[in-house]
């Protein structure tokens, strides 16, 4: 998330938290109130979008280690056949 992002979504967190520490300003029979609410389930949705992309980011860079660690085991494996090859034997 971009630092103007989390400062909007932060921003966000406190007007709900302030909706939430304030029942008497935000009651569901005002317009108010459905704002409060409104406003919370989005930052619910925010919070769990959020961690999806957080897990997902994680599992690419688990899968960019390891494809990584296996194509350093390819090379090896070439150098290490390529050390076995004469150098006058004529292949090149």
């Amino acid at each position: 998330m971009y630092p103007n992002h989390t400062r909007k979504f932060d921003m966000l967190v406190r007007i709900t938290r302030f909706g939430d520490e304030n029942p008497q300003l935000s009651s569901s029979a005002t317009l108010a109130g459905q704002a409060f609410r409104t406003l919370g389930q989005a930052v619910t949705e925010l919070r769990e979008h959020r961690m999806a992309r957080q897990e997902s980011a994680a599992r690419g860079r688990k899968a960019k280690r390891l494809a990584r660690l296996a194509l350093i085991e390819q090379i090896d494996a070439v150098n290490r056949n390529a050390r076995g090859i004469p150098r006058h034997s004529g292949v090149r």
